[in-house]
């Protein structure tokens, strides 16, 4: 069983709607059962778009669903109200919490996925909206599940939820495998209260450090996807393998890690004029 986790595909131009659609040979060779967007798929979508049926955010859904069974979960630049008319729609049969909260069970394993939207309803912002009701389900989620990964958008540290979250993970530790999140940018790994959590790499633009000469082509190197197999005999992070935009390759995360800092700074990397 794979999952295809796309995350931060910012779309902006043409040039990035031609990017993503191109991506669907390479989606069609890594064959995976699952598409799941992680998050910010239209920059600034959410200080332009509400509307559950806008046609940009259509569009991005069609594609998903076009490479397999897709769903998605909510970033800081994107509205709630559209991921979750996307999923209702396209899944009607599954039991979304009341802020769309889901859970994927693919045999012995529950994918948890949980809906971070930027705190402030309108506006792109690095800190995200989780209540105190989604924690309690995520408890019970877990409470019921034998094995599970956790998938969000945003990092589960420096959230004014995040001890909160770390105090519901810890009884739970020993069953969950991985927590996978996006919006960074940059390979990230994380010690949530014994849990690993890594970052996903973004498919989307970013930007090189200051003062360092990067090409057109090395900017491709370090985008993509990731790519959870839990056929693996130990799925923990090193089965999250990532997925090159051009080419295909597929790398091992500390591959991926590696290939990176060969062009970028080890640091968080950010969007001048907005936030990830």
């Amino acid at each position: 069983m794979k999952i295809l986790l796309l995350a931060d595909t910012h779309i902006r131009d043409a040039n990035d709607w031609q990017a993503l659609e191109s991506f669907g040979d390479i989606v069609a060779a890594a064959a995976p059962d699952i598409i799941l967007g992680c998050g910010d798929y239209v920059h600034e979508g959410v200080t332009r778009y509400q509307d559950p049926e806008t046609p940009e955010y259509e569009r991005l859904f069609a594609q998903l669903s076009a490479w397999g069974k897709s769903y998605t979960i909510c970033g800081n630049h994107d509205a709630l109200k559209i991921i979750r008319h996307h999923n209702q729609k396209m899944h009607p049969d599954v039991g979304f919490s009341d802020k769309g909260d889901f859970v994927l069970a693919l045999g012995d394993y529950n994918l948890i996925c949980l809906q971070t939207p930027p705190a402030v309803t309108g506006r792109v912002r690095a800190n995200a909206d989780v209540t105190p009701q989604q924690l309690q389900w995520l408890a019970q989620t877990l409470q019921t599940s034998r094995i599970a990964y956790i998938i969000m958008h945003h990092p589960p540290a420096g959230q004014t939820w995040s001890e909160d979250f770390a105090a519901i993970i810890r009884p739970h530790a020993a069953k969950i495998k991985t927590i996978l999140y996006a919006h960074q940018h940059w390979p990230e790994e994380l010690d949530i209260a014994g849990v690993p959590a890594i970052c996903l790499p973004p498919f989307g633009r970013f930007l090189p450090a200051p003062g360092m000469e990067a090409t057109h082509e090395e900017f491709h190197l370090v985008r993509g996807a990731g790519l959870l197999d839990l056929d693996l005999e130990s799925p923990l992070a090193p089965n999250a393998a990532w997925i090159s935009r051009v080419g295909g390759r597929q790398m091992t995360y500390q591959e991926y890690q590696n290939e990176y800092r060969q062009y970028f700074r080890p640091e968080p990397m950010s969007i001048p004029g907005t936030q990830p």
